[in-house]
């Protein structure tokens, strides 16, 4: 989604947003449905494409996303009391230590981990590694998450892959 990674941060993160740039991949691509995927956070924001572009849909793959809404119970303040405190405390006095950090949650490690660990922190002027994210988009995706409810979806099936786990496994 917009505001993560490298991507430039956006002012509003809504359905409303998340519609005009899937109808404007679409138009580029001159096509009228799309497999739809997301990561993470984008796993919501992938669900969401089916509430609000039902039939331009024709699948969808969702990796290790929530698939459930852990903010139902929190107000939009204290959810942002949270996404500070998860900034403030996740701060590294080098590259380092931001990687051990990152192996230390991670079961498997290769390459291609290690390159997107570093696609998702940024050494800051002072030599501390940060999440790359900011405040105001992680909020902005906290609310997006929050207003999503598997129980608003539409009625309107596509076939669905879900992954979700820690271990590879090759499949015949």
């Amino acid at each position: 989604p917009p505001g993560h990674g490298q991507s430039s941060a956006i002012e509003k993160w809504d359905q409303t947003m998340v519609a005009a740039i899937f109808r404007r991949i679409m138009k580029d691509l001159s096509s009228t449905t799309a497999i739809v995927g997301g990561h993470s956070v984008g796993a919501v924001v992938a669900l969401s494409t089916i509430e609000i572009l039902p039939f331009q849909v024709g699948g969808i793959i969702l990796i290790d996303g929530g698939y459930f809404n852990p903010f139902s119970t929190r107000s939009i303040k204290e959810l942002k009391d949270v996404n500070r405190r998860f900034l403030d405390e996740n701060v590294f006095p080098s590259w380092d230590h931001y990687i051990a950090s990152e192996k230390s949650q991670s079961k498997i490690w290769n390459e291609n981990i290690l390159l997107a660990s570093k696609a998702a922190a940024v050494q800051t002027t002072d030599g501390t590694v940060k999440l790359r994210i900011g405040l105001d988009t992680l909020n902005q995706a906290t609310a997006f998450i929050k207003a999503f409810s598997l129980d608003n979806m539409s009625s309107h099936l596509v076939p669905a892959l879900l992954l979700f786990g820690r271990r590879l496994v090759a499949l015949n």
